[in-house]
């Protein structure tokens, strides 16, 4: 009885530390289906007077990857 019960704690732990190591390991690239990244909002200008490709270029150009017209502010993601 005692051999078994070490046996089911040792794969027990094992399976424990598995998964731990597995969940805790960062990553270094975004995750889809984790939010949309870090957005930076600027001037409204763009987003009024040019419109959403307007806004999407000009954060292109800023090196983001894109950019969308929320609230008329032109929010970069990055």
């Amino acid at each position: 009885m005692a051999m078994t019960l070490k046996t089911l704690v040792r794969i027990f732990l094992t399976i424990l530390f598995i998964i731990f190591s597995i969940h805790c390991r960062p990553t270094t690239a975004d995750s889809p289906g984790y939010g949309i990244g870090r957005l930076t909002c600027f001037d409204p200008v763009l987003c009024i007077y040019r419109g959403e490709t307007a806004c999407d270029h000009y954060c292109k150009l800023q090196k983001y990857r894109g950019g969308l017209c929320t609230d008329d502010k032109c929010c970069c993601v990055g």
